[in-house]
């Protein structure tokens, strides 16, 4: 355990304890997100440069095909 003096006296040691604690609570408002699973890693996110077939079903389709529609 921790002496109380200690952690009092040490700001970087009660910032790390902060960082910590807001990582963790990140990883709970990250469930909402959207996720998008490809079968590779695109080269880039500009569909017109690159001509495989993993960029072009990674990037273009999801960007230009209205994959996430608002009313």
């Amino acid at each position: 355990m921790l002496n109380h003096r200690f952690a009092r006296s040490n700001p970087l040691l009660r910032a790390a304890l902060v960082a910590g604690l807001l990582l963790s609570c990140s990883t709970a408002l990250a469930k909402g997100t959207l996720v998008y699973c490809s079968e590779g890693s695109p080269e880039g996110f500009q569909p017109q440069f690159f001509t495989t077939g993993t960029t072009f079903d990674a990037v273009s389709v999801p960007m230009f095909n209205r994959l996430v529609e608002f009313e």
